[in-house]
């Protein structure tokens, strides 16, 4: 049997229209001048890529620049936290370093003082307080004979008839020697120029660790309104004593009663009136100290104020 579905098909399709074939859209650019002249466009496709490529790579190199400076925000950051904890560890060895040659000032103190006293003395009361007290070992003296009641009369005459010891050539020549350094101290002191000034000089007990606490107000007496900046120490000063007794403040090695270096005083910087505090880790009482000198550098090393000062008093 024949297949007349596959024979309609075919007539079908012969008599069928033609399907018409697609055709590509292609787009062009073109510049149509006021007169109707017409110039192609067709350099602007390549001209936008180029700018789409450069704007692709600016922003990546960009996204490249942040991330490093953030990196090296976070690297500077840890950086200064790292300096912050040494300069923190510094201030507390040179804390350290002051408290140890306080130590040292107090314990060359105590050998001197037991290298001056006789074997049958001992130091008297505790804090490092001059005088001293016979031991108990010492030996006892014998009683001598009883010496017979002198008459007032004449008492007087006897102190008349015998004049007054003189004094020693030594005692005469020390009180010379020292007669001579206050002088050139003063001479010194005359000549320095009148830049700085110190009121209110006092020592006191922190009642909170025990330290000593050295305060005085420093003013600014100069002629114009200039800043004026340097170093300042102070050395405290028992009644007696030499140079082994003194408390320097802050600590530095002394040469012929002056500081050493004047760089390690504690630096200040004033226009008109600036207070100073300073704090010295020691056992000693404020009222063993009887006198203080305040010696006040400028930057360049230059002496500007020299003055001892007693601590009772409030102004210098």
């Amino acid at each position: 049997m024949e297949d007349i579905s596959r024979e309609l098909e075919k007539e079908l399709k012969a008599h069928s229209r033609p399907v018409p074939a697609k055709r590509k859209i292609k787009t062009e650019l073109y510049f149509i001048n006021e007169i109707g002249e017409i110039a192609s466009a067709a350099w602007i496709k390549p001209l936008v890529g180029l700018l789409a490529l450069l704007t692709f790579l600016s922003t990546a190199t960009a996204g490249v620049f942040v991330y490093f400076y953030t990196n090296s925000g976070a690297e500077q950051s840890e950086l200064a936290c790292s300096l912050a904890a040494r300069e923190k560890r510094v201030q507390q060895l040179v804390s350290e370093k002051e408290l140890l040659m306080a130590r040292l000032v107090l314990s060359g103190k105590d050998s001197a003082l037991a290298v001056a006293l006789s074997p049958g003395e001992k130091p008297a009361g505790n804090g490092g307080k001059s005088g001293v007290k016979k031991s108990a070992a010492a030996p006892r003296v014998a009683p001598g004979p009883k010496v017979a009641k002198v008459k007032p009369e004449t008492a007087k005459k006897q102190k008349k008839t015998h004049p007054k010891p003189k004094p020693k050539p030594q005692a005469q020549a020390k009180a010379k020697v020292e007669k001579k350094k206050a002088e050139s101290v003063a001479k010194v002191v005359k000549s320095l120029p009148k830049k700085v000034g110190v009121e209110g000089l006092k020592v006191i007990r922190d009642g909170n660790n025990g330290d000593l606490l050295v305060r005085f107000d420093i003013r600014n007496i100069s002629v114009g309104s200039n800043n004026i900046s340097g170093y300042i120490y102070v050395i405290l000063k028992p009644a007696t004593g030499g140079g082994n007794d003194w408390l320097v403040v802050p600590s530095v090695a002394m040469n012929k009663g002056k500081p050493a270096v004047y760089r390690k005083g504690q630096y200040f910087s004033i226009a008109h009136f600036k207070p100073v505090n300073f704090r010295v880790k020691t056992q000693l009482a404020p009222d063993s100290f009887k006198t203080a000198t305040v010696f006040i550098y400028n930057e360049e090393g230059g002496l500007m104020f020299q003055r001892d000062m007693a601590l009772a008093q409030s102004k210098g």
